[in-house]
C-alpha cells in the first residue's frame, strides 16, 4: 500500500483521509516535525511526505526537506514560497488534492504525453447527460458507461463549464473501462477551442507534477 505521511495541525485538511483510502492510499497524521521518521520508513516503500505550508510547523519541516531523500509537497497557495525540489499542491477540495497526490505516488508510470486534470463538469453526449472524470488535450473520461458508447462511434458533445460558458466538441469513442468511457475531443470552433485549453491550463496549475508543464511542447517537437 502506498503511504502519505502528513504533517498538518490536528483536525486540519479533513477529508483527505477518506478520499485517499478510496484511493488505497494510507494516510498517517502527525503535527510534529518528524521528518527524518517519515524518510525513514518511506526509503523503501512507496510513499511521499505533505506538509500543510500554511502552518509554522508546516514551514519548519519544509526547512529540513532536503533531508527527506523522498519525494516532499507542501500544500500551499501560490504566494507562499517552497524550498527548491519541493512540489506545490494547492489546496482544495480534498478529492481533487487526493487526485494529485495519487498522480505523484503513481511516477513515472502515469506520467502522460498529454496529462489528464481531473474534472466534474456536466456534458451532453447526443441525448445523454454524464459527468466529466478527467480531461486532457486530446480527449476526456466520462461516466457512466452505456450502450451509447460504441467504439468508434462519432458522437456530438458539449462540456458545460462553472461560469456557464459550454464547450462545443466533436467526440469519437476510443475506449471503454469500468472506471468510464474514453472519448477523443475536438473543439468544434476557435472560441470552444480556447475555452478547452484555458480549462485544461486551470487545472494543470493546481497539479504538483503539472504545473510547469506545456501541453503544447508535443505538437512542436
Amino acid at each position: 500500500m502506498s503511504i502519505v505521511w502528513l504533517v498538518a495541525e490536528s483536525g486540519g485538511l479533513s477529508g483527505l483521509d477518506a478520499a485517499l483510502d478510496e484511493r488505497g492510499v494510507e494516510l498517517r497524521r502527525t503535527e510534529e516535525a518528524r521528518l527524518p521518521d517519515a524518510a525513514f520508513e518511506l526509503y523503501d516503500g512507496v510513499g511521499v511526505v505533505v506538509v500543510d505550508a500554511r502552518s509554522t510547523v508546516g514551514r519548519s519541516v519544509l526547512a529540513d526537506s532536503a533531508r527527506a531523500l523522498v519525494p516532499v509537497i507542501g500544500i500551499a497557495p501560490a504566494e507562499i514560497e517552497l524550498p527548491d525540489g519541493v512540489l506545490r499542491l494547492v489546496p482544495e477540495a480534498p478529492d481533487r488534492m487526493a487526485h494529485h497526490l495519487v498522480e505523484v505516488l503513481a511516477e513515472p508510470r502515469n506520467l502522460r504525453r498529454h496529462p489528464r486534470v481531473p474534472t466534474q463538469l456536466p456534458v451532453r453526449i447526443d441525448d445523454q447527460v454524464l459527468e466529466t472524470a478527467d480531461v486532457s488535450l486530446y480527449g476526456l473520461r466520462v461516466q457512466p458507461d452505456g450502450p451509447w458508447a460504441r467504439f468508434g462511434a462519432a458522437l456530438d458533445g458539449a462540456v458545460y463549464l462553472d461560469d456557464g460558458a459550454r464547450i462545443e466538441l466533436d467526440l469519437t469513442v476510443v475506449d471503454r473501462r469500468s472506471d468510464g468511457v474514453a472519448l477523443k475531443a475536438r473543439p468544434r470552433t476557435d472560441e470552444d477551442l480556447l475555452l478547452w485549453i484555458h480549462l485544461i491550463l486551470e487545472g494543470l496549475e493546481r497539479s504538483p507534477l503539472h504545473a510547469d508543464a506545456d501541453p503544447f511542447g508535443a505538437l512542436f517537437e
